[in-house]
């Protein structure tokens, strides 16, 4: 699994065992699926927040104006995630 820039910091989905995330230099999230080489999702500007199961979207967020340094599945509410970015701001999505 390749895609440039470079990629941060990398999280397994809450809702999907064969789901991961993973800040991109460019400053978007980078959604892998297990077994598959492309990206399953390029969330820019963290516009998006999406069932992996369905691949519906089910949100629209305001994003980070910088590179995305990781993002984060919480351990204790599946659908919420948080990240940080070089704007200096740590925006979690509920």
């Amino acid at each position: 699994m390749v895609y440039a820039p470079y990629l941060h910091h990398v999280t397994w989905s809450g809702t999907s065992d064969n789901t991961a995330a993973c800040g991109a230099g460019d400053g978007a999230v980078i959604v892998w699926r297990v077994g598959c080489s492309a990206p399953l999702r390029v969330l820019r500007a963290h516009t998006s927040e999406w069932d992996p199961d369905s691949e519906t979207c089910l949100s629209t967020f305001a994003g980070h104006s910088q590179l995305v340094y990781t993002a984060a599945f919480s351990p204790h509410s599946p659908a919420t995630f948080a990240s940080v970015s070089g704007d200096g701001h740590l925006k979690l999505y509920i």
